[in-house]
């Protein structure tokens, strides 16, 4: 049989199964099939109140793949992809019926798990075969569900700041700065968040995040003119003071479509970002918003002038 998560659901949950195994594992006589054996007896052997816990925990983690339809594409007894194939350019997107949502957050996580692997094995290699791989990176819309905060080397927080070198990252998408607060600790949110360093900030939900924001664009010095009356003559005060470059309540007020782009090397910039179709036009609603925009789309779409030849 095949090493899926299926098999393994049957082989530990089913007492049949698990005999079968074992009367099969009894007739080899290697040293793999003794280890098997006696690590099925142990399994199988313990107090029937501990066995039965043990049994609910793995039906617990397990479970969310055993639908039929989830099976199919990632539970195959031959598998069809390799995490490997997206360093030749393959794009994996995932889509999956709403009725899956709790088995979207094991998957998704099993994947960028996955990932990560993947871009620490690049570290296997020499400097130079290094240089020759080509940059891959994992998209995460509502970036927050698939966030864990295990202590391990394929956390978040800290896988973040070191694939970088293998020329691997990530670009998580979040509704503000606290969505990922409500995964992660405080303090392994900040160093995620340092890690995650060039930023498209548009309007932020939240005047908690709309204080991170302001602070991760950075201050300025600036000189404050002040000036009044003092025994009938006019006097002035000048006086400098620290302050951002855009105070939370002008981040959560931004227009629509403009981005803050915050560079981790560069000055940040203000930019109108426009929505496109996936054949890279301008949908129509944008046009009526911005009759600019679609003057330039008319003119790109006009057929060019070419002078008669004699």
């Amino acid at each position: 049989a095949y090493v899926t998560i299926p098999n393994i659901h049957r082989l530990l949950l089913n007492r049949e199964d698990g005999q079968a195994a074992i009367e099969e594992l009894t007739n080899f006589g290697d040293q793999r099939s003794k280890d098997l054996l006696a690590a099925f007896r142990s399994h199988l052997e313990q107090p029937p109140e501990q066995l039965g816990g043990v049994e609910g925990t793995i039906s617990n983690y397990l479970d969310f793949f055993m639908h039929p339809e989830i099976a199919e594409v990632f539970c195959a007894n031959e598998p069809t992809f390799s995490v490997s194939e997206i360093d030749a350019g393959k794009i994996v997107c995932i889509a999956m019926p709403q009725k899956f949502q709790a088995e979207r957050l094991y998957i998704n996580t099993i994947l960028k798990l996955s990932y990560y692997f993947h871009a620490l094995s690049r570290f296997d290699k020499s400097a130079e075969e290094r240089e020759r791989d080509n940059l891959i990176v994992l998209f995460a819309d509502e970036g927050q569900e698939i966030i864990t905060g295990a202590e391990s080397a394929f956390a978040d927080h800290r896988a973040a700041g070191v694939i970088r070198e293998a020329r691997a990252t990530i670009v998580l998408a979040t509704q503000a700065y606290t969505s990922i607060h409500g995964s992660l600790d405080k303090r392994y949110a900040e160093v995620l968040m340092l890690n995650l360093s060039n930023e498209l900030i548009f309007t932020v939900a939240n005047h908690d995040s709309a204080v991170i924001a302001s602070k991760n664009i950075g201050e300025r010095e600036v000189v404050e003119k002040s000036w009044g009356w003092s025994g009938g003559r006019q006097s002035y005060n000048y006086q400098k003071k620290i302050k951002p470059f855009f105070e939370s309540y002008q981040l959560r007020k931004l227009p629509k479509f403009t981005a803050i782009i915050r560079h981790c090397e560069k000055p940040f910039r203000k930019r109108l970002i426009t929505p496109i179709k996936p054949d890279g036009s301008l949908p129509k609603w944008f046009l009526s918003y911005r009759a600019d925009y679609a003057l330039l789309q008319w003119l790109k779409g006009k057929p060019s002038q070419t002078a008669p030849q004699s």
